[in-house]
């Protein structure tokens, strides 16, 4: 006896199938016996006042041999409540952009590494730049040896030298740009401080993508000879030249103009405080961490009701990210929100909405991942379904007493017994195959026994099997060839 899935194997010279031991998922079962120990050896480390750091406890498990991965380590530990679930679905962050309408308005302030070769050693160059987010004019740059604050004062101060001062500066939490020296410098001249938050390449894209196309035009420089340092350095700065005056005669996508012709556009005062006014309020304003169509709705319905003076761009980016969450975190966001907001009205804005948001929906996928670590591996859990699969089996009929009934069944003369046979013997497989996840595992016991059957003959066992087949409802295509000869 076989089925199709038998045959995939290796045969000697004589036909005699090879049998090559397959050990996979059977090195160590997840049984409540073992999920217990696991437990048990993490309540004695903790009651010592240990740490669970996962790998190294996964590590010590394996001398106690109980050799299970950390994965599921972490889940025995998660089900039992002796560690908290850290889910991290990826999900869009909502941020709102800064987009210019005016030139040197605002001017985005950024550093970058560029390394020069000599031969094979390499010499890495700092290259501040600036360039102005309205147009994408690239203003100014300075080179050193790192980025410092002097870099960051050179630039500003060639910046405004060749086209007069900003508006605004948008930079990052650098060390450099935070100097006192820079704070100064920037508060003798009035230039707004737009902080571009760490770890957010979009809050300063402008200058990103100016590093990024810079990268891709330069490419990487290589000298021959030994040279001194400064050699290095008026290289790069020649090369840097040469990429900003062709990029600032190259127009942007979507515009007529190239960048420099638009920088020179003459500005009004009220242009001028417009923009000032806008930069104050964009750095005031505190940012915190199926069917679509109802989530966009709700947060358009949001906005409307609490009056969120929102510009079009932001509200494009909200109803983007919001389709990322679930229906019932957003309903629980906004009744916390409009709770929040009635307590400090400048909490009315949407990076506070979204950041209550988000956590909401951290602790909801937090609380799922906890109720399926608890599902599949508590142990008391484990215990007691063990239990009641043991008792089911004791009580379910036997595939022996199944097989008897439907021969009995078969053989009899009478169309009533044989009608009784046939139906009792479905009952019984049916409650047996109430006890099985998958059902082909049933199949092949069912084959098992029936190949054993010494007394029957080749033709009842097919007949046998086809009756067995029917009663597991097994799909065209899907029944399993056997071989009872």
């Amino acid at each position: 006896m076989s089925t199709l899935n038998d045959w995939n194997q290796i045969f000697d010279e004589k036909m005699r199938p090879i049998v090559q031991p397959d050990h996979r998922g059977k090195s160590c079962k997840v049984t409540p016996e073992l999920v217990k120990r696991v437990v048990e050896e993490a309540q004695k480390w903790k009651s010592q006042g240990n740490r669970i750091r996962i790998k190294s406890f996964t590590r010590k498990l394996v001398t106690m041999d109980i050799s299970l991965s950390s994965k599921t380590v972490s889940e025995i530990l998660i089900a039992n409540d002796l560690r908290e679930p850290q889910t991290r679905k990826r999900r869009p962050r909502f941020y709102q952009s800064l987009c210019q309408r005016i030139p040197n308005g605002l001017l985005s302030l950024d550093g970058g590494e560029f390394v020069v070769w000599f031969g094979d050693h390499p010499i890495p160059m700092n290259l501040e730049l600036s360039v102005d987010t309205g147009t994408f004019t690239h203003t100014a740059f300075s080179i050193g040896n790192t980025e410092t604050r002097h870099e960051v004062l050179n630039v500003l101060k060639s910046h405004i030298k060749a086209w007069g001062q900003p508006i605004g500066v948008l930079f990052d939490h650098g060390s450099a740009n935070l100097s006192h020296d820079v704070q100064g410098f920037l508060k003798k001249h009035g230039i707004e401080i737009v902080p571009a938050g760490p770890a957010n390449p979009k809050g300063n894209g402008s200058l990103e993508g100016a590093f990024s196309q810079m990268k891709q035009v330069i490419g990487t420089i290589y000298i021959d000879p030994s040279s001194p340092e400064t050699l290095a350095k008026s290289i790069l700065q020649s090369i840097v030249w040469v990429y900003i005056k062709m990029r600032n005669k190259l127009s942007l996508r979507g515009k007529s103009s190239p960048p420099i012709v638009n920088m020179n556009i003459p500005l009004t005062q009220e242009d001028i405080e417009n923009e000032r006014k806008r930069l104050q309020d964009h750095r005031n304003a505190k940012l915190n961490k199926t069917d679509d169509q109802p989530k966009i709705d709700r947060i358009r319905i949001l906005i409307k009701n609490m009056g969120l003076n929102v510009e079009p761009a932001v509200v494009q980016r909200a109803e983007k990210t919001i389709i990322a969450y679930e229906m019932k975190a957003i309903m629980a966001a906004e009744k916390a929100f409009i709770k929040a907001v009635n307590r400090k009205n400048e909490r009315s804005n949407l990076p506070y909405f979204f950041g209550i948001l988000k956590n909401i929906q951290k602790q909801r996928d937090d609380d799922a991942y906890k109720e399926y670590c608890r599902q599949r591996y508590h142990y008391e859990q484990m215990f007691e379904d063990q239990r009641r699969s043991q008792s089911l089996q004791e009580e379910s009929p036997k595939i022996e007493q199944i097989l008897s009934m439907l021969e009995k069944g078969i053989d009899a003369s009478s169309r009533t017994v044989k009608n009784l046979g046939l139906r009792r013997a479905r009952e019984w497989t049916e409650e047996l195959s109430k006890l099985y996840s998958y059902t082909g595992s049933l199949k092949k016991r069912f084959i098992d026994v029936i190949s054993k059957i010494n007394h029957l003959s080749v033709e009842k066992k097919e007949e046998i099997w086809s009756y067995i087949q029917e009663f597991l409802n097994v799909k065209p295509g899907e029944e399993c060839v056997t071989c009872f000869d």
